[in-house]
């Protein structure tokens, strides 16, 4: 009776440790600052850069519309990464504040996951006015 008590909290041990450590951390911007209705760039690039060095990690964007600058959100990561975003992400309305190369870039990363419902408005009609496009910025994008 005695070894059957030592045995089942062996393994309720070694479950909790199991199941405790599979959790991803998660780095909510809020935590880092962001507000609804404001720029959240600094907050997301501080939340990206702490999940980035920890093992299997989440960044969660909650629902709200937020502004959202020119961000490179680089690897190479710890682990798995996980973007949980629910909320609207909005780019810069001035076409002074895009760039040539992209609003949101994410380069040197493996086994990312991006999911949550929310969306990038990436303000399309800002770009296809201006002149860098060539006339091709309104034609749709292959699939």
């Amino acid at each position: 009776m005695g070894s059957q008590v030592h045995v089942c909290a062996a393994y309720l041990v070694l479950l909790f440790a199991f199941t405790s450590g599979a959790q991803p951390n998660t780095f909510d911007v809020t935590k880092y600052g962001a507000k609804e209705g404001s720029d959240i760039t600094n907050a997301l690039l501080s939340a990206w850069k702490g999940a980035c060095g920890a093992a299997g990690s989440g960044k969660v964007v909650p629902k709200g519309k937020y502004s959202l600058g020119v961000v490179d959100l680089l690897g190479p990561c710890k682990g798995a990464m996980h973007l949980q975003v629910e909320g609207m992400l909005v780019a810069p309305a001035k076409a002074s504040q895009h760039r040539k190369n992209g609003w949101v870039t994410l380069r040197y990363l493996d086994r990312l996951t991006v999911s949550g419902g929310g969306a990038f408005d990436g303000q399309g009609e800002i770009a296809w006015q201006r002149k860098s496009c060539g006339g091709g910025c309104k034609k749709a994008l292959p699939v």
